[in-house]
């Protein structure tokens, strides 16, 4: 039991280090030592590189710098790259989704490699690091005085950020692949806010982000993997909120702000009338266009969105692209379903009138102002104010 209670203390004070002041555990300690067993491994590679680099980035951060890097594809190219005097280097799940690999095929990154392929990737970029710095100091011992001078060494420090994606699922999922790198001696690891099984490339449309507890819950996972390893690891926590139009939960309050909803009630839903187009085009013959069939919606409310879809002309133009289609006007269903979908999509945002809740309540205000009403709180108050609160 004292070697346990020691244990513990030992941890509270690798947590109360500098390198973490920043840093807001979501466990204790205790939870952390509980895992930990009674045989150590260690793990030297990636947390000296880890220490190391971390106080660079740091050192850089203060100086308003930064460094710019390349991905690479091969071993050779990431001991080429340090060559040229860059410090670090980025492994991205693009560059392993775009060469493919024994068991997958080239293609765009949906993350949708097992979850050891970063990290089997990884692996090889850090024995070449560590390979190329053992055959420059076997060939420095043998230079002459002036042979080193004119001979620049070269820095082989495995300072490598590899792309963990979205953690590819939960808490255990996130672990595992935490303790996969630092297995092979990667420091840094990037874990998006992106949803598992629906990764979307970085130029594609269609980003679904998580709420942000949910996110968190994926870095909490990875610094108590981190912390149970005892190696310090470098996390970069990136949002795809400038390119998503998707969330999958509306569970975080501090989401809440950023969501768009219909203040036009009046009209049927988007999904609704998305699936009615469906239906329309599987009823006039297209049947490749079929995804209406997943679901159970009642004939009453396909009629009702029928209705908005002919007052809007959408309809009318709905018809006109499966003419064209059948025509061979059109290349594929799926263009002329997009064709359809890009008129749909701009007359239902605007009669649906999309606003943040923020907005849509500073709107009603400025009403209230113009016919005269005096308000307790200003439009300008008001918003500052709703950045910060729930539904």
């Amino acid at each position: 039991m004292e070697d346990y209670i020691k244990e513990i203390e030992e941890m509270e004070k690798w947590f109360a280090s500098p390198r973490f002041k920043e840093i807001i555990r979501l466990y204790s300690a205790e939870e952390v030592v509980e895992q930990r067993g009674t045989i150590y491994g260690d793990y030297p590679i990636a947390a000296k590189a880890a220490e190391e680099f971390y106080q660079r980035l740091r050192e850089l951060f203060e100086a308003g710098k930064q460094i710019t890097t390349f991905g690479p594809y091969s071993p050779g190219q990431a001991v080429a790259i340090k060559r040229m005097g860059i410090e670090a280097l980025y492994l991205g799940g693009w560059a392993t989704s775009a060469k493919g690999s024994t068991t997958e095929d080239p293609g765009p990154d949906l993350a949708s490699y097992p979850l050891s392929q970063v990290p089997n990737e990884a692996a090889v970029l850090i024995r070449a690091l560590l390979a190329a710095d053992k055959n420059q100091k076997f060939a420095r011992m043998r230079m002459t005085e002036e042979e080193l001078r004119n001979t620049p060494e070269i820095d082989y420090r495995p300072f490598l950020i590899a792309d963990a994606d979205t953690g590819h699922g939960g808490e255990a999922h996130v672990r595992n692949l935490i303790r996969r790198f630092v297995e092979v001696g990667v420091p840094g690891y990037h874990i998006e806010d992106q949803k598992p099984g629906v990764k979307k490339c970085g130029h594609q449309a269609g980003k679904v982000l998580v709420a942000q507890d949910e996110q968190i819950k994926r870095l909490n996972s990875a610094r108590f993997q981190l912390d149970v390893m005892k190696v310090p690891g470098i996390i970069v926590a990136r949002t795809d909120a400038e390119a998503a139009t998707y969330i999958d939960s509306i569970a975080d309050e501090r989401d809440h702000a950023f969501i768009l909803g219909a203040t036009n009630i009046h009209i049927p839903s988007y999904k609704v009338t998305y699936l009615a187009i469906l239906k329309h085009f599987y009823e006039k013959g297209v049947k490749a266009l079929n995804g209406h069939l997943l679901y159970r919606i009642s004939d009453r409310m396909y009629e009702e969105a029928y209705e908005w879809l002919r007052e809007t002309k959408v309809l009318e133009h709905l018809d006109k692209c499966i003419a064209d289609l059948k025509d061979g006007k059109f290349r594929s269903p799926e263009n002329a379903l997009d064709a359809v979908v890009d008129k749909f999509l701009d007359v239902w945002q605007m009669e649906a009138e999309l606003k943040t809740y923020g907005q849509a309540i500073a709107d009603l205000m400025q009403y209230q102002l113009d016919e005269g009403n005096e308000l307790e709180m200003s439009i300008d108050e008001w918003k500052e104010y709703v950045k910060t609160v729930s539904f």
